[in-house]
């Protein structure tokens, strides 16, 4: 059996229980970071609002950089922004790169669209987090004097709001989406939480 260098990660003695991915990612500075799958075989660094697969633990030299990576069991992680709770939290990608936040949003997001005086359609903004989603409901926020005819999501994740006739005043509604299942934030059990050195505990493997 060839010699292995510890980041060799081919599951095999030192490094059993560590997943392989290739990375570019750098020895001495990423360890112990939270990871995402960026490519075929491939992760980078979690970056904000983007799912996490596992933690770094050990990476390897040379010109094709092997990385082990722990997804499984208790691993510690700093995260930024608002302290997260001990048991279940959605956990993402934080402003960090390789740190992790609570989710701003879960599967739902609220959008507000306005139909104005004279018009009948108005649209949201376009959103990326929306692309693929399903619109699951629309509720009057103020004056609707018209009945709504049409609640569409188009490819740029803009809502549409067509009345059956025009609005005799400005028409403001909340619609709500579900975002594409792909971009859900995933849902970890958290350990314990420190809050002075802003680093939480997960339970990898749930």
């Amino acid at each position: 059996m060839a010699n292995r260098g510890i980041g060799s990660m081919d599951e095999v003695g030192i490094a059993a229980g560590y997943k392989t991915y290739l990375s570019a990612l750098v020895r001495g500075t990423d360890e112990d970071k939270a990871v995402m799958v960026s490519e075929n075989n491939t992760v980078a660094l979690v970056t904000a609002g983007l799912n996490f697969t596992g933690v770094v633990r050990t990476i390897g030299d040379g010109p094709t950089i092997l990385t082990g990576v722990q997804e499984d069991g208790y691993a510690e992680i700093g995260y930024t922004g608002s302290n997260p709770s001990v048991g279940w939290n959605y956990l993402v990608g934080g402003s960090i790169a390789g740190k992790v936040a609570l989710a701003d949003e879960v599967a739902v997001k609220t959008v507000e669209v306005t139909v104005d005086l004279g018009d009948t359609s108005g649209a949201s903004a376009a959103d990326a987090d929306l692309v693929g989603g399903k619109i699951i409901g629309i509720v009057s926020d103020t004056n609707q004097d018209q009945l709504v005819d049409d609640v569409s999501l188009g490819e740029t994740g803009a809502v549409t709001v067509t009345l059956a006739a025009g609005a005799t005043a400005d028409n403001k509604f909340v619609v709500a989406v579900q975002k594409d299942e792909a971009t859900f934030p995933k849902r970890w059990c958290v350990r314990s939480v420190d809050t002075t050195n802003h680093t939480v505990t997960v339970d990898l493997g749930r």
